[in-house]
């Protein structure tokens, strides 16, 4: 009996050294992760800081107006998807809710028919003739092949590639109120 109390014993000590031992080693293998996380964040942090400060390729502070595809339409929000500002920003930003209210101005944008759009083009070469004729002393303006119509917010629909534009700072924003949204 007392053998066999001793084998249990002696096996027990063993699993119990075996499981102490692996929970250190996790530990400090999490430990170690976590530091060198922390580490490469603020490494990251560091080199972005540096690279905006550097103007290798201009990062704007300020963003009003951004493109995406309607992933979701609610009541008085769109979910869009949309391409990061900087390569350097967060990947969350590339989802974004943007809130809808009574003031916010929905167009469609519609390309002109074919006829139109070539008439507009004979009169404005006219117009630059004219312009280095020196009968008229301004350049007239590119007639435009689109035209903006009022929409609605039933006319949003997922697929659909829409600017989205706002009257605050929507660099950073998840979330936000449009001013404007063209569906194209």
């Amino acid at each position: 009996m007392n053998k066999i109390f001793m084998i249990y014993f002696l096996i027990a000590v063993i699993f119990f050294s075996i499981g102490f031992g692996a929970g250190a080693f996790v530990f400090n293998k999490n430990n170690k992760d976590n530091i060198q996380s922390e580490s490469f964040k603020a490494g990251w942090e560091a080199a972005k800081k540096k690279l905006e400060e550097s103007k290798i390729f201009p990062i704007k502070k300020e963003v009003h107006s951004l493109s995406g595809r309607i992933k979701d339409v609610n009541d008085n929000s769109i979910v869009i998807e949309t391409r990061l500002i900087n390569p350097l920003d967060d990947e969350s930003l590339k989802i974004r809710t943007v809130k809808i209210i009574p003031e916010t101005i929905i167009e469609i944008r519609k390309e002109k028919d074919r006829e139109t759009i070539k008439k507009e083009r004979e009169e404005y070469n006219q117009r630059v003739e004219d312009f280095r004729k020196g009968k008229i002393k301004q350049l007239p303006p590119v007639p435009e092949i689109f035209i903006q119509e009022p929409a609605k917010i039933d006319d949003l629909k997922p697929g659909q590639i829409i600017t989205v534009e706002s009257k605050d700072n929507i660099r950073e924003a998840k979330e936000f109120t449009a001013s404007k949204i063209v569906i194209r």
